[in-house]
């Protein structure tokens, strides 16, 4: 769908500049999130990945924010496969927090606590029930994320 919306002749760039005007940051998050669910119908492939990652920039996302749910869908990607490698989830857990392998135990609960407030549900109810549902699927992939970390380290 995203490659067929490429072919044809829209100026994107100026429509991401209009959204960077017109919505909050975490509206601008969840139609990020969005993009990267429509692109994961299949494997995102380099150009798919470079476009929504332009577009990211142009709406005004930081590049933090975008590596955080990039991190996201390749987990999920990383899930479908036959092999799974434990080392590549706790990479992608810490690129979902926004955090260093190197994070003390104070440092990654409040990066989850941030990470928690940042992609609440309740910040997007005004733009309906789909951009909802995109920010639970946020929230579980923060907490999922913490877990993982907070096993791999030993915390309680």
């Amino acid at each position: 769908m995203l490659k067929n919306i490429l072919e044809q002749d829209y100026d994107y760039k100026t429509i991401c500049l209009q959204i960077n005007q017109g919505l909050n940051y975490s509206s601008k998050l969840q139609l990020i999130h969005i993009l990267f669910k429509i692109s994961s119908a299949d494997k995102i492939d380099s150009a798919e990945l470079n476009l929504l990652q332009t577009m990211a920039a142009l709406i005004g996302i930081t590049m933090v924010d975008f590596q955080s749910i990039k991190a996201i869908y390749l987990q999920q990607q990383h899930h479908l496969g036959q092999v799974r490698d434990i080392r590549k989830e706790i990479d992608l857990a810490y690129q979902i927090l926004e955090i260093d392998k190197n994070a003390t135990e104070e440092d990654i609960k409040k990066a989850y606590r941030r990470m928690a407030m940042k992609y609440h549900p309740d910040k997007v109810t005004n733009l309906g029930e789909e951009f909802k549902e995109t920010a639970t699927e946020k929230f579980k992939a923060v907490k999922s994320a913490y877990e993982l970390i907070k096993k791999e380290k030993g915390f309680a």
